[in-house]
């Protein structure tokens, strides 16, 4: 989510390569998508919304890149751009309710709900290099 759609293709044909040479998978949770992103946001409180849009703009401010416009457009999209590369993807909730979060006890309650919603909604990816 930190780079440009060029930058990402390089670094995926990058680590698809190192894979092949020395096996593995690519496990990241780091891909998001316009559709998932705004239907997550709208989906919010406004104090939840405005809390979510602030941490996204510091981090792109810290890390001098704009996260949000470097989103696939669609899960579709990000598949396409993963299986064109030469992937075999599979996707996992990153909460899926079988396990407590101790973090849960740092957050306000009007917070919990929110929280989870988008940790459950949001994937996991593990990425094979095919051939």
């Amino acid at each position: 989510m930190y780079f440009r759609r060029e930058e990402q293709q390089t670094l995926a044909q990058n680590v698809r390569e190192l894979l092949i040479n020395t096996g593995g998978v690519w496990v990241t949770t780091d891909l998001m998508y316009g559709d998932l992103r705004e239907r997550l946001l709208n989906s919010l409180s406004p104090e939840f919304k405005k809390i979510f849009e602030s941490v996204l703009g510091g981090i792109s401010n810290q890390v001098e890149r704009d996260i949000a416009g470097n989103d696939f457009a669609s899960e579709f999209e990000a598949i396409k751009f993963f299986e064109g590369l030469g992937f075999k993807i599979e996707q996992f909730p990153i909460y899926d309710g079988s396990y407590h979060l101790s973090t849960l006890a740092k957050i306000s309650e009007e917070m919990k709900e929110p929280t989870l919603k988008v940790l459950s909604e949001a994937k996991g990816w593990i990425l094979t290099p095919l051939g």
